[in-house]
Protein backbone atom coordinates (compact mmCIF):
# COMPACT_ATOMS: atom_id res chain seq x y z
CA UNK A 1 0.00 0.00 0.00
CA UNK A 2 2.86 2.35 -1.02
CA UNK A 3 1.95 6.30 -1.14
CA UNK A 4 -0.92 5.36 1.57
CA UNK A 5 -0.57 6.68 5.00
CA UNK A 6 -2.68 7.60 8.09
CA UNK A 7 -6.40 7.07 7.71
CA UNK A 8 -6.53 5.93 3.57
CA UNK A 9 -3.85 3.18 4.41
CA UNK A 10 -5.99 2.16 7.05
CA UNK A 11 -9.07 2.09 5.09
CA UNK A 12 -7.52 0.20 2.68
CA UNK A 13 -5.81 -2.81 4.62
CA UNK A 14 -9.79 -3.27 6.42
CA UNK A 15 -11.44 -3.53 2.62
CA UNK A 16 -8.16 -5.79 2.14
CA UNK A 17 -9.06 -7.75 4.98
CA UNK A 18 -13.01 -7.93 4.66
CA UNK A 19 -12.10 -9.19 0.92
CA UNK A 20 -9.71 -11.88 2.13
CA UNK A 21 -12.33 -12.80 4.65
CA UNK A 22 -14.51 -13.77 1.84
CA UNK A 23 -11.85 -15.43 -0.40
CA UNK A 24 -11.49 -17.92 2.44
CA UNK A 25 -14.86 -18.27 3.55
CA UNK A 26 -15.58 -18.97 -0.17
CA UNK A 27 -12.93 -21.48 -0.23
CA UNK A 28 -14.23 -23.48 2.64
CA UNK A 29 -17.67 -23.42 1.65
CA UNK A 30 -16.86 -24.66 -2.29
CA UNK A 31 -14.83 -27.36 -0.83
CA UNK A 32 -17.03 -28.62 1.48
CA UNK A 33 -19.85 -29.06 -0.79
CA UNK A 34 -18.32 -30.35 -3.37
CA UNK A 35 -16.43 -33.05 -1.05
CA UNK A 36 -12.93 -31.73 -2.11
CA UNK A 37 -9.83 -30.47 -0.19
CA UNK A 38 -10.14 -26.79 1.02
CA UNK A 39 -6.37 -26.52 0.28
CA UNK A 40 -6.59 -28.39 -3.05
CA UNK A 41 -9.26 -25.67 -3.85
CA UNK A 42 -7.13 -22.77 -2.57
CA UNK A 43 -4.39 -24.15 -4.41
CA UNK A 44 -6.05 -24.31 -7.67
CA UNK A 45 -7.57 -20.77 -7.34
CA UNK A 46 -3.79 -19.33 -6.18
CA UNK A 47 -2.90 -20.74 -9.57
CA UNK A 48 -5.67 -19.35 -11.93
CA UNK A 49 -5.01 -16.12 -10.42
CA UNK A 50 -0.60 -16.22 -10.73
CA UNK A 51 -1.23 -17.68 -13.94
CA UNK A 52 -4.46 -17.26 -15.99
CA UNK A 53 -2.74 -18.59 -18.86
CA UNK A 54 -2.34 -21.79 -17.45
CA UNK A 55 -5.89 -22.21 -16.27
CA UNK A 56 -7.82 -21.43 -19.70
CA UNK A 57 -7.53 -24.90 -20.32
CA UNK A 58 -9.45 -26.36 -17.12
Amino acid sequence: MSGLDGEERRAQWERWRVAAERVQAAITEHAASAGLSRFEVERAVKKAVRHPEDSSAT
